[in-house]
């Protein structure tokens, strides 16, 4: 199996972006900047490093899973600002964490709190 490019479905990647790491086509890779797909020459500005605010949200996701008002302040920090390209899947993983976090804690508080 070969991979394809990431924006011509069904055609065959002859490589990879060195900046972001897509698979290309020979369409795709850009003669002005060698290696790098259209997209990324097209936006050689765009950062694509995770910001420090992105990752201070998930390190109070993670403490959160012990901590739920951490996990409410990471929720809060993660939607008070517009996250950019590159801090999305680490925001995906931090949301999908808080609420995990929240769920189970409000699930052990019914079932603690039940049993009295």
């Amino acid at each position: 199996m070969t991979a394809e490019c990431a924006a011509h479905e069904g055609t065959p990647a002859t490589g990879s972006c060195t900046r972001c790491g897509r698979f290309a086509c020979d369409a795709c890779l850009d003669g002005r900047r060698p290696g790098w797909c259209s997209a990324c020459a097209n936006r050689p500005g765009a950062r694509l490093e995770v910001s420090g605010r992105a990752k201070v949200v998930l390190f109070l996701s993670v403490v959160g899973v012990m901590l739920p008002p951490l996990a409410l302040v990471g929720w809060w920090l993660g939607r008070s600002t517009q996250p950019l390209e590159a801090d999305e899947p680490l925001l995906r993983g931090a949301r999908w964490l808080q609420w995990t976090a929240l769920v189970l804690w409000g699930l052990g508080g019914v079932l603690w709190f039940g049993q009295r």
